[in-house]
């Protein structure tokens, strides 16, 4: 089973990264972008589980499905957009979809 995380920079808590993998991936730094490099070095990073697990394929939607609303969507409007698209808010910026 597969895991969604994402990772948030701890200098403004700003979200950067939007992933999933096999339960030691959250906390790895290896195999990762110089984009992730160089955010993760030089602020640090937190790590959010945001559902566990997933079956591979249903992981593979969501990681995308939020990469797009995260990385696209002013935070102001992000609440609003989940909702509207079947995500419901069972804590304050974690996001899960109802069935």
């Amino acid at each position: 089973m597969t895991i969604l995380y994402r990772h948030r920079r701890n200098d403004t808590n700003e979200v950067f990264y939007i992933g999933i993998g096999k339960k030691n991936r959250p906390n790895q730094k290896q195999n990762r972008n110089e984009f992730w490099k160089n955010i993760a070095n030089k602020h640090g990073y937190t790590v959010d589980i945001l559902m566990e697990n997933l079956p591979w394929k249903i992981a593979c939607e969501l990681e995308i499905d939020l990469s797009k609303i995260m990385f696209k969507i002013p935070s102001k409007d992000l609440k609003n957009e989940l909702k509207s698209r079947g995500y419901v808010i069972l804590k304050e910026d974690i996001y899960f979809i109802m069935d």
